[in-house]
């Protein structure tokens, strides 16, 4: 909402800006070219056309950009699936920069190794650092990445009753939503168990997660054991899968509601109707 309510401001004071105040305004970065990265830069490519449209600015002075630090954006998926993603980004007019890294930034600057970028809005994808727990907690062993070393059944190393979940957790595919929610079911069956005196269940056992990526309205990219599908149909199970999740927590009525209202990408709002 932060980010939403920023943008429409940007482009309400742009209708009266200089050009090279203008052109700061409607510079838009993107850190880190992983699957949420490539979502925000998707996404803007074509909300940011909407706003300019309703605001009455030339898209053309819209410039995105997204900045990756390894040699290819959503590095963890195939390179088929990797080029496929970079593709549509450009078409939605995403630039895209690979093996950089952001150097420092200031109040309306990025800069890079090599160059500078005027910019209002820096958009951070790239992760974060394990929670300060991890650290100050005395006894825990971290890999490199700050992360606790945990034990086949999740326990922290050298501990019994100590568990360490989702991103915090030194387990293969940390830091995805899917790896989290299903470490902290198996860690309450462990400790069910434990408290019923039951036989532990087997050991951990990580699960590949399956990407459903979205970039910009009616397409994404779906890698399901093996298989790839782009486009609208790729799209589709995307939103499939979101109903399923709102299902999972609300009453059908609800869930159905909420999904359809989320359907409408650039919904009006009280800058845009002046």
């Amino acid at each position: 909402l932060r980010l939403k309510r920023h943008l429409h401001e940007l482009f309400s004071k742009c209708q009266n800006a200089s050009g090279e105040e203008k052109l700061c305004s409607l510079h838009f970065v993107v850190v880190g070219g992983g699957a949420s990265g490539v979502e925000v830069a998707g996404e803007l490519g074509v909300y940011t056309k909407e706003l300019a449209k309703k605001h009455k600015l030339d898209p053309s002075l819209i410039t995105i950009d997204l900045i990756e630090a390894g040699p290819r954006i959503v590095g963890t998926l195939p390179v088929e699936v990797s080029n496929k993603i970079a593709d549509r980004l450009r078409h939605l007019g995403v630039n895209i920069f690979l093996n950089r890294t952001v150097v420092k930034e200031e109040v309306e600057s990025v800069y890079l190794k090599d160059m500078e970028m005027k910019t209002k809005t820096v958009i951070w994808s790239a992760g974060m650092r394990p929670n300060r727990l991890c650290r100050e907690t005395p006894g825990l062993e971290l890999d490199k990445k700050g992360r606790v070393i945990v034990d086949e059944y999740l326990r922290a190393k050298g501990y019994e009753n100590v568990f360490v979940a989702g991103d915090a957790a030194a387990t293969p595919y940390s830091g995805m939503a899917q790896t989290a929610i299903r470490d902290g079911a198996f860690i309450a069956k462990v400790i069910s168990n434990l408290i019923q005196n039951k036989k532990i269940p087997s050991p951990y056992v990580p699960q590949k997660p399956k990407y459903m990526i979205p970039v910009g309205p009616n397409w994404a990219a779906v890698v399901l054991d093996g298989i790839y599908l782009y486009g609208k149909i790729g799209w589709w199970i995307r939103r499939l899968a979101d109903l399923l999740f709102f299902m999972s927590i609300l009453p059908l009525p609800k869930a159905w509601s909420v999904f359809r209202g989320s359907c409408s990408l650039c919904e009006e709002c009280g800058m845009c109707s002046v």
